[in-house]
């Protein structure tokens, strides 16, 4: 104690609570800390994931002797928190995580309704292949043979919502994942993730000591271009993983401008329903570079003839979005072919397509004219920025024009297969 005759302390500086740290001393769980008023002995140690602190006083032989009855009482009342979180643990389900997921999902104002509706697929997968694996899939050896010999029949074993968030385990994740190599890379990747993430919730909430799928990793470049071929959301039969179609490199194919021409002329061949309409969209994906979404609001108001760009409405359907309008240049080919359709009456608020989607013709002609894959919307766009990125143009004006705002790194990432002829050209214009 300061003798009565000192002035009182001043207030504490900001040096001065720096200094405030606990230091561990000789003897175990027993940390000092050190202020102005002296040093100051606490008994800290940390026990089923959670912290134990308490102030034992300011003399180091009495805080050994507090510090061993208050761990006494710290392991007993670990102890039965403990216990009682095992009993609320093993009354929950991954079913209940899940449905927690799809809430917040849903009420997620930032999100598109297409992105919502995507992550409810995730979640459904997730369930099916996991209820598709046999019941030695679905749980460890050593699980297996004790209901066996118990005699017992787990009438949760193939149903993933019903069963117990703690009996999941490592071996169960990684034979999910195995049970799900064979859908397309990013329907593998986006639904191992939503996995992972239900299961994190239940590491957050205190009902799972760790992660049993952290484990679990995205595949990479090399298994999306053998996956190519696969419709997304649909797994490869075994015929199309052993021959993924794709030339001999590896390489994804996107038609040439001769192949396009006739793939057009395909659809324009058929008879039945709009197909020359199908044709004009798929001609509009393609020499615009524009989402499906983004090609159907196109307006003949968006036309600008006098800049010759054409104005494409980016912003994604959700509740918070603002205008996202970007000029895209109309290019020669995107010239006549607006030349060409801007014949047929219309008002400045009509849309240029007459259809809202053309895949269905597409993909026939793709397969009646034998060509490597079938091809849908989106592969149109990777057209239009794989010819661009050939054709000489700056990886970030391209960007630009596909409405990307990362600047070039996601164009970079997935048009690296670029054609060695295009990098012996730039390879010539060097000088050293």
């Amino acid at each position: 104690m300061k003798p009565p005759s000192e002035p009182p302390a001043a207030p504490k500086t900001a040096a001065a609570k720096l200094r405030h740290r606990y230091k561990q001393t000789d003897v175990q769980c027993l940390q000092r800390r050190i202020g102005p008023e002296g040093t100051t002995y606490y008994g800290r140690v940390k026990r089923h994931g959670k912290v134990y602190l308490k102030r034992l006083g300011d003399d180091f032989q009495a805080a050994k002797k507090a510090l061993r009855k208050w761990l006494d009482g710290v392991d007993e009342k670990a102890a039965a928190a403990a216990t009682v979180s095992e009993e609320v643990r093993d009354f929950t389900t991954w079913g209940h995580f899940a449905d927690r997921y799809l809430t917040e999902t849903d009420l997620d104002v930032a999100l598109a309704p297409k992105s919502k509706s995507y992550r409810h697929e995730c979640v459904h997968r997730i369930i099916s292949v996991w209820n598709a694996m046999a019941p030695e899939n679905a749980v460890d050896a050593d699980q297996l043979n004790a209901i066996q010999d118990a005699g017992l029949i787990d009438v949760h074993l193939d149903d993933l919502k019903k069963r117990k968030i703690t009996a999941l385990t490592q071996e169960n994740c990684q034979r999910w994942a195995a049970a799900l190599v064979g859908y397309h890379v990013t329907t593998y990747n986006n639904t191992v993730g939503v996995f992972k993430h239900i299961l994190q919730d239940a590491v957050e909430s205190g009902h799972l000591l760790a992660n049993p799928a952290a484990k679990l990793k995205r595949l990479g470049k090399r298994r999306l271009a053998l996956s190519r071929n696969g419709e997304a959301g649909q797994p490869l039969t075994p015929e199309e993983q052993k021959s993924p179609l794709l030339p001999p490199t590896g390489k994804p194919w996107y038609p040439s401008p001769g192949e396009f021409a006739a793939i057009v002329k395909k659809m324009r061949s058929y008879k039945f329903g709009p197909c020359q309409a199908a044709a004009d969209f798929a001609e509009l994906l393609c020499y615009s570079g524009c989402r499906l979404s983004e090609g159907n609001r196109l307006h003949w108001c968006d036309v600008d003839w006098k800049r010759n760009i054409i104005k494409v409405d980016g912003a994604k359907e959700r509740a918070n979005s603002e205008s996202e309008i970007r000029d895209v240049p109309i290019l020669p080919a995107l010239a006549g072919l607006l030349r060409r359709l801007e014949k047929r009456p219309h008002q400045p608020t009509d849309k240029i397509a007459r259809v809202s989607e053309c895949r269905g013709t597409l993909q026939r002609a793709c397969v009646d004219l034998k060509m490597p894959r079938k091809l849908d919307h989106h592969d149109l766009r990777h057209t239009f920025a794989t010819r661009s990125v050939a054709a000489g143009v700056p990886v970030p004006v391209v960007s630009d024009w596909l409405g990307h705002k990362d600047g070039g790194v996601l164009l970079l990432e997935t048009y690296r297969h670029e054609d060695q002829t295009v990098s012996q050209r730039w390879a010539k214009r060097v000088k050293l």
